[in-house]
């Protein structure tokens, strides 16, 4: 599972994007995934590790309910990636 989420205010020259997934270690913990910063960046990344799947979804369901609280929209399409990630 992967979201794709935006938060642009022109007029402030601001163009932010956050990414949130689930992943899983090499041993398989579930884990969350975030990437977040200015669009056409690298951004950061910060790596949560978690019991169960499911703690791992809630984190992930909270995390994208807080960032839509702050005004991010979802971007997310069928098949693609919103955000490049090349150097």
């Amino acid at each position: 599972m992967e979201v794709h989420l935006q938060h642009q205010i022109p007029e402030d020259n601001m163009d932010r994007f956050y990414s949130v997934s689930i992943t899983k270690s090499l041993f398989g913990n579930p884990g969350v995934e975030r990437r977040w910063g200015r669009v056409g960046t690298r951004g950061q990344m910060r790596l949560d590790w978690y019991d169960t799947m499911t703690a791992a979804l809630d984190a992930l369901a909270a995390l994208v309910s807080s960032k839509q609280r702050t005004g991010y929209t979802s971007t997310n399409s069928t098949g693609s990636s919103s955000n490049s990630e090349s150097d």
